[in-house]
């Protein structure tokens, strides 16, 4: 159940047409997507009956599931199993009841897709295949779903750094350029800083990649809790690291890259046999009219070689040097 992740979800259209279609085809009151879990039925899809959900100890398709063929109750008065359900005895007063598992490929049963009457009724062996039919459609959007979700997810994994969790080098290029094009059109400010650990080579051949990867990931975790909601933090590679500040002007951005910097001063990263600080420099610009990725990124690129080469430790903003105290 929690693989296709359907409980709960909210009402979709392509469902509500197959209940739709199954309570007109077999002229029904009540027709529903019924997914079953270990307490409750909760109907994903419905027509005929306005609560979301039911007591699986109650539920007709509790029946249903336990087989692979359509389960039919053609008259629930004179079924031992339910005279004295509450379903039957109040509302929606059942009589007459037939429900299709709904089966995935590996064998699993989710629910039924199920009909409803309030009198008793013929279900004949064509209806039967049609009902199978129309679950076999639940089942396929199901499994649709379930790939879209997959995709969701491949997507996401596929744009973070796995070291750090930070958005990658594929997310940087896929999304910085949308961030660009709506502050040129919008004409709101937006500001880039590119990040560098000072001395990392040092860091690794002195205590070895392990506290390096300790430091990269104690860092990146370091700039994603303290930096905005709406900013976007990027490892572009190795130490290489990017802040993207949407909506921002430069006092702003260099409030949060201050802030951030204090921060990583303060840090410490605990190693087995002791406790290592480190270093960054930034470097920052702005966003120009008619901007693009590579322009920006090449300015904040030169004031971050600036910010090496001065001492390192500090903050300079493209064309102008800002000394973090």
């Amino acid at each position: 159940m929690e693989r296709y992740d359907i409980f709960d979800d909210i009402q979709d259209e392509n469902f509500d047409r197959i209940t739709r279609l199954a309570a007109a085809v077999f002229q029904m009151p009540i027709a529903l997507v019924s997914i079953i879990d270990r307490d409750r039925q909760w109907w994903k899809s419905r027509v005929g009956i306005c609560d979301m959900e039911g007591k699986r100890e109650h539920a007709f398709c509790a029946h249903a599931i336990m087989g692979e063929d359509v389960f039919v109750v053609e008259d629930a008065h004179t079924d031992e199993r339910f005279t004295d359900n509450p379903l039957v005895t109040g509302n929606p007063n059942i009589r007459f009841y037939a429900g299709a598992p709904l089966i995935t490929e590996d064998g699993f049963v989710l629910g039924t897709l199920c009909v409803i009457d309030t009198r008793p009724r013929d279900f004949s062996q064509a209806d039967r295949l049609l009902l199978k039919d129309l679950a076999h459609a639940v089942m396929t959007e199901i499994a649709l779903k379930e790939k879209e979700a997959q995709a969701k997810a491949f997507e996401a994994l596929s744009v973070r750094d796995a070291l750090t969790g930070a958005l990658n080098r594929r997310g940087y290029d896929k999304e910085v350029p949308e961030t660009i094009g709506r502050a040129v059109l919008t004409g709101a400010p937006m500001h880039m800083a590119v990040i560098d650990i000072d001395h990392f080579k040092t860091i690794n051949d002195r205590y070895g990649h392990v506290a390096g990867d300790l430091v990269l990931k104690a860092m990146a975790d370091l700039c994603m809790t303290s930096i905005r909601g709406e900013d976007r933090f990027y490892r572009l590679g190795g130490e290489e690291f990017a802040i993207v500040m949407p909506g921002v002007d430069i006092d702003g951005a260099l409030l949060v890259l201050n802030r951030l910097m204090a921060q990583i001063r303060r840090q410490q990263v605990v190693l087995p046999d002791e406790v290592l600080t480190y270093r960054v420099s930034m470097g920052l610009t702005g966003l120009k009219p008619n901007d693009n990725l590579a322009a920006m990124y090449k300015r904040a690129d030169q004031a971050l070689y600036e910010a090496k080469g001065s001492g390192r430790d500090k903050i300079v903003i493209c064309e102008k040097q800002h000394k973090v105290a």
